[in-house]
């Protein structure tokens, strides 16, 4: 019996709307090829502005760069190697043009209609020649991120002269001390992910930033009062950029700050009982009814939180928020990436984010270990990038978390390690023996030990890589007395 052939799809005969709309359920691989098929399609295709998330150029500590595109819920990489290697084993940085790199970086800026990335990140200290050497690529940056493990003072300085507007920097290490290069330029969003952020008065008062996230301070309680005290005055310069919001974790302090400061309890008739923070990826809600109000000549209100480990300033420029009926959902359903900042400093929100994505995708849990750098994914979404920290620590953190949450599987890469494929291996097989170390096996139920593993050992770009698989129920019952799961 003959059948008639089927007709093939013809993409370029779509109708303008329908051509976009099914670009956004490309792979971006796939769209960067339609490119190169015709000028016709090239033309095409850029006539969509089609709009990615985020564009980022990232210099890692391992001497690679990399550009990583956020589109449609996905990241896509592209990555150069910009290293020689000495005798001695150490890696020095070897400034030559990689052709083909910008020749594709230059493909996507055109594709998205961009004249450079968004975020530029480095986890290494660099020197001007690295951003001159970048600065087509990096020219627009508004996000900076930094990740190295000790933050030169110059380096700093240079970032902050050399890019004109800076909407988030983000700084993952601990500052030079003392620092005043804040003062010098207005930040709208400005987060220090150090151990230990200690501001003067003056210091303090001279920042311009919208949102100022602070992962740990020893500040003087008393620069906070000096701080709450100007701030119930009349702006001395209308033309400096106020804070909004500031956050400050893991301070010690206390209710005494608001001694000789007149507040005021919450009243509802005069604002709202939730103070709402729009991030990159979503929404956070403040519970603000426990919190005292501070009322300025020009009618303005700010409501300052204190407890003894954490001080909250919110200013209400719209007095009554409205929680998004969505909130839930956009932090489950947007993906978070290394240029959100709010959550990378806080990891006990990422370990929430994980296990409720995987829960309501039924996915799978992935942990990257680079260098010194580890990267959670549930399925593709990156989740969280973070230090390795001392002995494995964070990443036996996630890892305990996917025993406690019960998920189905899990698996840890060794993706990058100095010494090639031997020491991959090797640092897989001492990530074994710390995580067997680290959890005494009779005094846990249903955890770490109810996982078969079975590990794969590669001398490519896959690394060592060793799976997890859940034996739940009566075999493990059987193989394990202590657990009782079900």
């Amino acid at each position: 019996m003959d059948t008639k052939p089927k007709k093939p799809f013809r993409l370029m005969s779509l109708p303008f709307v329908a051509f976009r709309n099914s670009l956004y359920q490309t792979d971006f691989y796939d769209i960067m090829n339609l490119t190169l098929v015709s000028k016709k399609t090239q033309q095409k295709v850029k006539a969509c502005a089609l709009q990615a998330k985020d564009v980022e150029l990232s210099l890692k500590s391992n001497y690679e760069k990399e550009l990583n595109v956020m589109f449609a819920g996905e990241k896509y990489t592209w990555r150069a190697i910009e290293t020689v290697t000495t005798n001695d084993g150490r890696y020095v940085a070897d400034h030559h043009d990689n052709v083909q790199f910008d020749l594709t970086c230059s493909e996507i800026f055109n594709i998205l209609n961009k004249k450079s990335v968004d975020t530029f990140r480095f986890d290494r200290n660099i020197k001007l020649a690295d951003i001159s050497k970048n600065w087509e690529l990096i020219k627009e940056a508004i996000n900076i991120y930094t990740a190295t493990e000790r933050l030169m003072r110059d380096v700093l300085d240079m970032v902050l002269n050399k890019f004109e507007r800076i909407n988030t920097l983000f700084v993952d290490t601990n500052l030079p001390i003392p620092y005043e290069g804040f003062s010098k330029k207005k930040i709208k969003n400005l987060y220090l992910g150090g151990e230990n952020t200690v501001y003067s008065s003056k210091d303090f008062m001279d920042i311009e930033t919208e949102v100022l996230l602070i992962q740990s301070s020893s500040m003087d309680w008393m620069v906070l009062k000096e701080f709450l005290l100007e701030w119930t005055k009349l702006p001395r310069n209308p033309e400096k950029l106020e804070p909004q919001v500031i956050r400050i974790f893991n301070i010690k302090t206390d209710a005494s700050i608001l001694q000789g400061i007149h507040t005021h309890p919450w009243n509802p008739h005069y604002r709202s009982q939730n103070y709402i923070i729009h991030l990159d990826n979503g929404v956070v809600a403040v519970d603000c009814s426990e919190g005292q109000d501070l009322i300025r000549p020009d009618g303005k209100i700010a409501t300052v939180l204190i407890t003894e480990s954490s001080f909250d300033f919110f200013v209400w420029e719209r007095t009554f928020h409205k929680i998004p009926g969505n909130a839930d959902d956009v932090i489950i359903k947007e993906p978070l990436s290394p240029n959100h900042y709010h959550y990378l400093a806080n990891q006990s929100l990422a370990k929430t984010v994980l296990a409720d994505y995987i829960h309501q995708n039924k996915g799978v849990m992935a942990v990257e270990i680079s260098g010194k750098i580890a990267k959670v994914y549930a399925d593709k979404f990156l989740i969280i990038e973070t230090g390795i920290g001392e002995r494995f620590g964070n990443v036996l953190d996630f890892c305990q978390l996917a025993a406690d949450e019960k998920f189905v599987a899990f698996r840890i890469s060794i993706i990058y390690a100095s010494g090639g494929y031997k020491h991959r291996r090797n640092t897989l097989r001492k990530f074994l023996r710390t995580l067997d170390n680290q959890y005494d096996l009779a005094n846990y139920s249903c955890s770490i030990p109810c996982y078969l593993r079975k590990k794969y050992h590669f001398n490519d770009e896959k690394g060592s890589i060793v799976y997890f698989h859940r034996i739940c129920g009566e075999k493990c019952i059987k193989k394990f007395p202590w657990c009782y799961c079900t």
